[in-house]
């Protein structure tokens, strides 16, 4: 009960903050200008990035469910930064990491410092690339890495199942910043390793869990973000649809309208109880299982972006213009749609667990 409470008032605190401070104005002004990390000091300083980082280390200490709320706010008011990277990372590490790298979780917890996660199986599918490690020593390629021209630290996923904290000013480190990004709240980058040395997060037997961990905890916060993108388009929809006026009426009493964004509603409702369900299931889990972030991400992704598709509809033509925050967050809805897996990707992923588990079930029948 103390962490729900806890949990509200952190949730409270922010909204405020961000109603207060980032409305729609500055919003257009930092993501026009690519200002991406200008929110992370604030942010800080406010404790979201040391929500479920363990007291003993700096942090709240609430669940690492706790971080769903405050993402889903973040995709509400289309928050930039390495949001998902200073929050999730050190909940999850901090706890096995060696003391050496201890000031490296602190300084991002407080907002100074940024984590990229050096990932190549974040873009799912896609050819992310491929690391391995000889003699203590990192070699290869990134292909995708958020934040990874801005980062003060890259945490890295070795093919063979390791975690390494790594100086990205490294010796034989090439990091080659994109020019550009459909993201407007993210910038990118490649990340070339030609045997770099790092500091093991924890001991190898350990880490195949803690990255299991990290990629069902991304795919989980991805999709709190997406249904806030989605709750978004609804509410400003509605707002809309009560203003806008043709032939006398506003177009919200036409029943066209009203269906659009009854679907809407229903749509946008379905990812946010999904949410819900898959974070309260972590209560007793510790994190969410595979497949259940696998379904959530699947169709979180494939709802924001079609309310985001619907919004636009409605709004008509000023719904294709800048003039309005909507392709912002179509932007924002499309790029986070592969990451980590797409639909598409990721119904493959929950089918085929389904045929193993019914394949096991008929093992055991028939041997008994």
């Amino acid at each position: 009960m103390a962490d729900d409470t806890t949990t509200s008032e952190l949730s409270n605190s922010l909204e405020d903050f961000l109603t207060r401070s980032y409305d729609s104005a500055t919003r257009r002004a930092v993501l026009s200008e690519k200002r991406v990390t200008e929110l992370g000091g604030v942010l800080g300083e406010m404790g979201v990035f040391a929500t479920s980082v363990p007291e003993v280390f700096g942090g709240l200490g609430l669940p690492t469910a706790s971080l769903g709320p405050l993402f889903t706010l973040y995709g509400r008011y289309l928050v930039p930064g390495p949001l998902l990277e200073n929050s999730l990372l050190p909940a999850v590490l901090a706890a096995g990491a060696p003391e050496t790298a201890h000031t490296a979780f602190k300084t991002a917890m407080s907002g100074d410092g940024r984590f990229a996660l050096v990932d190549p199986h974040a873009t799912g599918d896609w050819d992310g690339g491929s690391i391995t490690v000889r003699n203590g020593r990192l070699f290869g390629r990134c292909q995708l890495v958020r934040f990874g021209g801005d980062a003060t630290q890259l945490v890295v996923i070795s093919d063979n199942q390791e975690l390494w904290l790594v100086d990205p000013h490294a010796v034989g480190l090439k990091m080659i910043q994109a020019d550009a990004s459909a993201d407007p709240l993210s910038s990118f980058a490649s990340v070339v390793l030609d045997g770099v040395a790092g500091t093991p997060l924890t001991d190898p037997p350990a880490a195949p869990r803690l990255i299991d961990e990290i990629r069902s905890w991304a795919r989980t916060l991805l999709a709190c973000e997406l249904s806030g993108i989605a709750s978004y388009c609804v509410r400003t929809t509605i707002d809309y649809a009560k203003e806008r006026e043709q032939f006398g009426r506003p177009i919200g009493s036409y029943q066209a309208i009203k269906h659009i964004i009854a679907d809407m509603h229903v749509h946008a409702a379905s990812v946010q109880n999904l949410c819900d369900s898959v974070l309260a299931d972590t209560v007793n889990n510790g994190a969410p299982t595979a497949v259940d972030a696998a379904v959530l991400k699947a169709h979180a992704s494939k709802v924001a972006v079609a309310v985001c598709q619907d919004a636009i509809q409605v709004h008509g033509g000023i719904g294709f213009t800048a003039e309005v925050d909507l392709h912002w967050f179509y932007k924002r809805a499309l790029a986070l749609q592969p990451w980590y897996g797409d639909t598409q990707a990721l119904e493959e992923t929950v089918g085929a667990a389904a045929l193993a588990q019914t394949t096991e079930r008929a093992s055991m029948a028939k041997a008994v």
